[in-house]
């Protein structure tokens, strides 16, 4: 179906002479490690991570470009894929409602992976990939699948354009555009529709996926947007602006594709102190967003700041409200082992009653963090402990210390 729709605009491929982004001296791994919203890409253990969508699987994107995938549950060993095209690895993401396709962002393109980890006695030998690659689009830095996993689209920092990738057919479609700088980041809406694009830049579009048409907004600073997650439902985005210390989002309720005329800022971010239960001396959290993921219900956000932000060895959890606004509320924080930094944040999706943050931390551990909404019936509840009480005129409280493997 997205091949009949995309066909239309690969005429249009020719009409533009400047493929690339911008001339630049920058190497592949250079514009990677500026670009990353991990903090310390180059020396982090895990550079990238996503929780499967269904089964207690985890993929991890290891130092040396092999990608990982471990068993949650313990009852099988991991696996470890590896491929002469897996280098320069920036992103994964499991493919949803597909229990054995990963889909990978490295240096020469898209690889994708079909590896079936429900089956230990035969997965070493059914694990194959199809390296996908589109001239120009390379590195490829972010990656999103559509809802129904029939097609992903990917982002490179030296690509002005999209690429749509129709995964049952093998054809990949440019979705052209001419100003902005390249694409730093995309992220589908989970019902689809929709498709964030952000440029180095600082140009921000939201493609309408039926016939691929965009709405545009611009900032006056031409700071890129750094990271940005859809609300449940796809009517809100939620975004952050590199350097700046608040959140934003666009709403796009109704059944009209363009979005709000501006821009809403709905939190400020920047540093305050706060003292916890523990009567120890006040903490410094806050500043300019790192990276950040909002759980499937909508209900908790988690976020990592920036180096040169105080707090930026913890991870600050706040409660968010969705109605005709995004409210974004006091919340709690997780702190690693040792003072460890966290690098990345990530939710399992589809969790009932309640959410699971996992943490990959610059020590390479990584962390499971149960967060319980105290607002559901006791009968409920899930089994995991439950966290301290939160205090409403505290911005951050401390969680139950995350357990390891």
């Amino acid at each position: 179906m997205v091949s009949w729709v995309l066909a239309g605009r690969r005429w249009a491929d020719a009409a533009f002479t400047k493929l690339l982004a911008h001339k630049s001296t920058l190497t592949a791994k250079e514009m990677v490690t500026q670009l990353s919203p991990i903090p310390d890409w180059e020396n982090s253990p895990v550079r990238a991570m996503d929780l499967h969508p269904r089964l207690p699987y985890i993929a991890l994107a290891r130092q040396d470009d092999a990608i990982e995938i471990r068993d949650l549950s313990g009852m099988e060993p991991g696996i470890v894929l590896r491929d002469r095209d897996q280098s320069l690895v920036t992103c994964l993401q499991w493919a949803p409602h597909a229990n054995s396709l990963l889909a990978v962002g490295s240096k020469v393109g898209v690889l994708l992976w079909f590896v079936d980890p429900s089956q230990p006695a035969c997965r070493f030998l059914t694990s194959w990939v199809r390296v996908e690659t589109s001239p120009g689009h390379v590195p490829v830095a972010t990656i999103s699948w559509s809802p129904c996993a029939n097609y992903l689209v990917s982002g490179s920092p030296a690509d002005t354009n999209l690429v749509v990738w129709d995964v049952p057919m093998g054809v990949a479609t440019r979705v052209c555009r001419t100003e902005g700088g390249g694409v730093n980041l995309v992220a589908m809406a989970p019902r689809g529709g929709r498709v964030l694009a952000g440029s180095v830049g600082g140009v921000l579009r939201v493609w309408e996926t039926g016939n691929w048409t965009c709405e545009k907004w611009t900032n006056t600073s031409e700071a890129r947007c750094q990271v940005a997650c859809w609300s449940p439902d796809g009517d809100f985005l939620l975004f952050a602006l590199h350097g700046d210390p608040a959140l934003y989002y666009l709403c796009f309720r109704g059944n009209s594709t363009a979005g709000s005329v501006s821009a809403v800022k709905c939190a400020d971010l920047s540093p305050c102190a706060y003292r916890d239960d523990s009567g120890h001396e006040p903490i410094v959290v806050g500043g300019a967003v790192q990276s950040m993921a909002w759980d499937s219900t909508g209900e908790r956000l988690a976020i990592i700041f920036t180096e040169e932000s105080p707090g930026h060895n913890l991870v600050a959890v706040l409660r968010t409200k969705i109605s005709t606004v995004v409210e974004v509320l006091p919340g709690g924080y997780v702190r690693g082992e040792g003072g460890d930094i966290p690098q990345m944040v990530t939710f399992q999706r589809n969790c009932c009653h309640g959410a699971l943050l996992a943490t990959a931390w610059l020590s390479g551990r990584v962390s499971f963090t149960p967060l319980l909404f105290t607002h559901l019936p006791s009968s409920l509840l899930p089994s995991f402990p439950i966290p301290p009480s939160l205090h409403q005129s505290q911005l951050y409280s401390t969680y139950n210390e995350p357990e390891y493997y």
